[in-house]
């Protein structure tokens, strides 16, 4: 019969190696800044020891937007989460103040994220000073000043061609 400090003990222990059996998956996300383009960084996203995404990044006072470009050519977009919207919901992109497009996204609490078509990346090619998205009844600005979306989308195009190999 076990001791009640033998069985604590025997729980510290699987506890520990559990923490030390979780580290290794940790590690299997990597991202590394391949170029900075006005204020945007293109960062080369690993998943599972693998490429896995490029994303043209930019921090700011509302939170992180990423604009992200994957070996198959799909361009999705990620914002913070709305606090209380979970599940299905509709992003908005303002591509200039009269042309806007919402997309069907969806949300985790810790990102909310959408595909865009081929139509709204071209768009986005000829947005201005502001990136303007909403998901739900928040809204998010990105002050991007004279950088041109034409440079950062092409900076996500080489980022995915030197990550396949294909330079």
């Amino acid at each position: 019969m076990k001791t009640a400090a033998a069985v604590l003990g025997s729980l510290i222990a699987a506890v520990m190696m559990l923490s030390f059996a979780a580290v290794p998956a940790w590690s299997q996300y990597a991202e590394k800044t391949v170029q900075k383009i006005g204020p945007f960084t293109i960062d080369s996203i690993n998943e599972n020891g693998r490429f896995d995404r490029c994303a043209a990044t930019l921090k700011g006072k509302v939170g992180m937007l990423r604009i992200a470009q994957n070996l198959a050519q799909k361009y999705s977009v990620s914002v913070p989460p709305t606090p209380g919207l979970k599940g299905p919901i509709a992003m908005t992109i303002s591509f200039d103040f009269t042309r806007k497009k919402s997309y069907p996204g969806t949300t985790n609490g810790i990102r909310s994220w959408a595909v865009i078509d081929m139509a709204g990346f071209q768009s986005v090619l000829k947005i201005k000073n502001n990136i303007l998205i909403s998901t739900g009844l928040k809204s998010f600005a990105w002050p991007i000043g004279n950088t041109s979306m034409e440079s950062v989308m092409n900076g996500l195009d080489s980022c995915v061609a030197r990550a396949s190999g294909n330079t």
